[in-house]
């Protein structure tokens, strides 16, 4: 249930119904996190299984809730990945107006994966970054990811060693899902765990 509310802190009676709106109405999908872009329209997401396959469903809506259908199929796209998936929540915008969607799912051979989807603007997925619009970040050990200038795409990696030592460290993307090698020692740059943001500037300011 999503609910919009005035400055004033009253119910926007024009979204949804006086104020209130469910995302996936009268189905079993489970809605998981929203986006919502700079015209204030949304881009919601859920998941939902059927007969073993698990289906990541996005859906945009108008300022006012209701479907955008100029969004993939009557303002619905979906993404079928195997028979699991985790949506960790992260969802960003790139310059361009596609998207990055972060995910772990477990294949066909029972093998769970991790990484990022890219989406056009319409919904539809962009084959030409990664491998068939996937960047596949299993063996990155992968934690997270922000945006340069909502283009450039920083991931923060991590892992421990067989003598328990972490080692941190970030890598760069561009757009097409190639490792950047402007940045760091050939895309990579190590670093310590903690918490991170990018600077207007584009400086990385750690704590």
């Amino acid at each position: 249930m999503l609910s919009q509310y005035l400055p004033n802190g009253t119910l926007d009676t024009s979204f949804g119904t006086n104020g209130d709106l469910v995302v996936f109405p009268g189905s079993d999908i489970s809605f998981k996190t929203l986006l919502v872009l700079d015209d204030e329209k949304m881009i919601t997401i859920g998941n939902y299984q059927e007969n073993g396959i698990f289906t990541i469903l996005l859906r945009k809506l108008l300022e006012n809730g209701s479907i955008d259908t100029s969004f993939g199929t009557n303002g619905e796209t979906s993404i079928q990945l195997g028979n699991e998936i985790n949506l960790n929540g992260a969802i960003r915008v790139l310059s361009n107006g596609n998207f990055l969607l972060q995910i772990k799912f477990k294949n066909i051979n029972e093998e769970w994966k991790k990484g990022l989807v890219k989406l056009f603007s319409d919904g539809s997925i962009d084959v030409s970054f990664g491998t068939n619009g996937i960047l596949d970040l299993q063996d990155e050990n992968y934690c997270g990811f922000k945006l340069y200038n909502n283009e450039r795409i920083l991931v923060k990696c991590g892992y421990i060693d067989s003598n328990g030592y972490e080692y941190w460290y970030f890598k760069r993307f561009l757009q097409d899902g190639t490792t950047d090698p402007s940045f760091g020692n050939a895309g990579i740059a190590n670093t310590f765990p903690g918490g991170y943001l990018i600077q207007d500037n584009n400086r990385i300011l750690f704590n």
